[in-house]
């Protein structure tokens, strides 16, 4: 059912294709080559060659459906040297509708000799360009190792759409030249599925296709511009391999269950546009990088983007996904990458250059010996917004390992990894690292850092949260290397919930500037060799949220709140404003304080009598924790007559009656009682509306009706009729 989807639906005509501007030629089994020019569709050709051989250049060969073996030992079935177009799918009563989904079009070289070649002008270098589409092309063979059993082309451009290539011993196709390739099947080929390739100015287009058991899917080399797009590659010894292109966009495939080496490798592409692909249960045994993407030798410009890349695996690096960039930019963002494994770097690693982005990415449950989730090693590089969670190292770092000169690492969520050096952060500092609201959590380890372990030449963290990390202490700060003396600073930090808080070995020089202490009965160990100051410490509850369930928010009773210095921060880890109180609040949350508001209109009594005094009581309560400056309007039926507000404010029909008060935060009220009287003369519903709007952005309306029943001295009278009856 997926390939149906992918492929479309063959059993109902495709969109009408435009016919060469040449003559028309028609060809079925049960035709005569015989003096045929094959221009009569009453009296088709017997073979595909002899219509190729009769045709001028431009010309358009109909094949009706059949199944077309060798004629004569020759060295392949169809052989053309000029730029034609070639269509199966048809029958011998309509020569003009194009179904190959239900009329089948087979060329079969039963094992003999190639299917199809085609062949430019080598000597001139001047490409034909020839057009197949609506064939099944089969039993291809040939002894001469560097062509292709199913389709051998050289010097040709080749528009290849709508047709089936299965089982054409070691290669299914060779291409050079301009390709567009849509809508195939290639599958069962021992070697490659498809070589393609062309001059540095070709352009190649590959969309919609499935390639299944090949040994390699797709195998591309040279170019200008390709495009791979919508693709099935699946059962393939190595899905694609992609070399010496300038530009590669590559879209929205599906690369799964390609094994022994991998989904798809890259190398050698100046500028990669890699986006919105599934890349699943690929495996690389030998050793290698990437067991669901591999990347090698980007240069210029790299995008990766909103791909899931899940249950890879691979013997060496990057389990999910490996890159090795010498690109000018390289991002990498909105990335789901889950579940695979490696030696080093189970989810994927980054091995890059200049300027890297790695943000928005979700990377879990992934497992490796060494650096469970992500391994970055980055000369200049910003690592932002990543999700890394619930990863798993046998040895050294569970959750991310990051090797930088200058990089900035901010608004990271690093939870619930393990290994036994080492659970949540690895951070190796050459140069100038920043690292501002990082939230490490729950995080495990049996030695150095549960938390995090920073090894940095100059470091500075800015509203760090580092809470509930076991098994060692939640930070461990040691020399990058050996024989230097270390700068650290960790400014309006949080961190809470460890045996030991902060261990420090070699010698460093350490400033502790607004730390929050909670539940932690050794704060800093160190040698004499270091120097550790601490000042603006605080002891407290941080009363997170919910730390059981990983959320680690600020709540109103926290002791982090406004306790912070100004750090040059103006944002928290979710985006929020910071400062929102009277100064900025310690770790990666700012306390985002809650305006809210109850209110509650009453009208006694209800029902009331026409004419009689209704009462109405209006609260306002202040259940946020922020002051509130409210504007209330009060808007009155129509029917009634008069009354004074608390203020002394006349009271008038339909009038609007307007209140500014102020709520303090928390439990502030404010409350009006007024009371009017109903029109004498009205009976049914009476509808009263009170608008509420706050400075603060809390809006609502409130309908309050009442039932008006007529007095009882007013009632009708109702007289039953008298009936006279005689008697019986």
């Amino acid at each position: 059912m997926g390939t149906l989807a992918l492929l479309g639906d063959w059993t109902s005509a495709p969109p009408a294709m435009a016919h060469a501007t040449g003559t028309l030629l028609y060809v079925a089994t049960e035709g005569d080559d015989a003096s045929n020019v094959c221009t009569d569709p009453d009296t088709p050709c017997r073979t595909v060659q002899h219509a190729v051989n009769v045709a001028a250049t431009g010309d358009e060969i109909h094949v009706a459906a059949g199944h077309y073996t060798p004629t004569v030992p020759l060295a392949q079935m169809v052989y053309i040297t000029k730029s034609l177009t070639l269509r199966g799918g048809y029958t011998t009563t309509n020569w003009t509708t194009f179904t190959p989904g239900v009329y089948t079009t087979t060329l079969d070289g039963q094992r003999q000799m190639q299917v199809i070649k085609i062949s430019g002008d080598a000597i001139a270098k001047k490409y034909i360009t020839v057009t197949l589409e609506g064939f099944h092309i089969t039993g291809g063979y040939t002894t001469r190792y560097h062509e292709a059993g199913g389709v051998e082309s050289d010097y040709a451009n080749m528009i290849f759409h709508h047709n089936t290539v299965i089982s054409n011993g070691t290669t299914g196709i060779r291409m050079d030249g301009n390709i567009s390739f849509t809508h195939n099947t290639v599958a069962d080929h021992n070697e490659y599925g498809i070589v393609g390739g062309g001059p540095e100015d070709a352009s190649l287009l590959f969309t919609n296709n499935l390639f299944y058991h090949n040994g390699q899917g797709l195998l591309i080399g040279g170019g200008n511009y390709l495009q791979i797009e919508n693709n099935l590659v699946h059962h393939n010894t190595l899905g694609f391999w992609i070399q010496g292109i300038n530009t590669a966009h590559i879209h929205n495939n599906t690369i799964t269950e390609n094994t022994p080496e991998g989904g798809i490798t890259l190398v050698g592409v100046h500028h990669l546009a890699f986006t919105g692909n599934t890349i699943t249960h690929n495996q690389y045994f030998s050793g290698g990088e990437g067991g669901g993407v591999n990347i090698l030798y980007l240069f210029d410009t790299g995008i990766i983007t909103g791909n899931f890349i899940a249950h890879n695996t691979t013997g060496g690096y990057g389990g999910g996904m490996y890159i090795e960039s010498q690109a000018l930019s390289t991002t990498i963002s909105h990335n789901t990458i889950a579940t695979n494994t490696a030696q080093y770097g189970g989810g994927f690693t980054v091995i890059a250059a200049n300027n890297t982005l790695v943000n928005h990415n979700r990377i879990y449950h992934n497992s490796a010996q060494y650096i469970g989730g992500t391994l970055l090693s980055l000369e200049k590089g910003i690592v932002e917004n990543n999700d890394i969670s619930d990863n798993i190292a046998s040895d050294t770092v569970g959750g991310l390992a990051l090797d930088a000169s200058y990089s900035t690492f901010s608004q990271n969520r690093i939870t619930n990894n393990s290994a036994d050096r080492t659970g949540g952060t690895d951070l190796y500092c050459y140069e100038v690292c920043t690292a501002t609201n990082n939230l490490i959590a729950r995080n495990h380890a049996n030695r150095e850092g549960s938390g995090l372990s920073l090894y940095a030449k100059t470091a500075r963290l800015l509203h760090t949260t580092l809470a509930n990390n076991t098994g060692s202490s939640g930070l461990y700060i040691s020399n990058w290397k050996e024989g230097t003396s270390n700068q650290v600073w960790l400014t309006n930090t949080i961190l809470v919930s460890h045996t030991m808080g902060i261990s420090v070995t070699g010698s460093n020089s350490i400033t502790l500037d607004g730390i929050l202490w909670h539940n932690t009965p050794i704060t800093v160990a160190y040698p004499t060799s270091s120097t550790v100051i601490a000042q603006h410490q605080v002891w407290g509850d941080p009363a997170f949220a919910n730390p059981q369930m990983g959320d680690f928010h600020l709540t109103s009773a926290s002791a982090a709140l406004d306790r912070g210095l100004d750090a040059g921060v103006y944002n928290d880890i979710d985006g929020d404003p910071r400062p929102l109180g009277t100064a900025p609040d310690l770790g990666a949350d700012e306390y985002r304080y809650q305006a809210a508001l109850v209110a509650t209109k009453h009208a006694t009594p209800n029902p009331v009598m026409a004419g009689d005094a209704l009462t109405y009581t209006l609260t306002v309560t202040n259940t946020g924790d922020v002051d509130l400056h409210a504007i209330l309007s009060d808007t009155l039926s129509p029917y009634i007559t008069s009354g004074t507000t608390s203020g002394g404010t006349a009271i008038l029909p339909g009038k609007t009656l307007t209140w500014t008060p102020t709520l303090t935060a928390t439990g502030g009220i404010w409350q009006e009682t007024y009371v009017v009287t109903v029109a004498a003369d009205y009976t049914g519903i009476l509808t009263n509306t009170l608008e509420i709007d706050t400075a603060e952005g809390i809006t609502g309306t409130l309908i309050t009706t009442v039932t008006v029943i007529p007095r009882e001295s007013e009632k009708a009278i109702l007289y039953l009729p008298l009936v006279l009856r005689a008697n019986p």
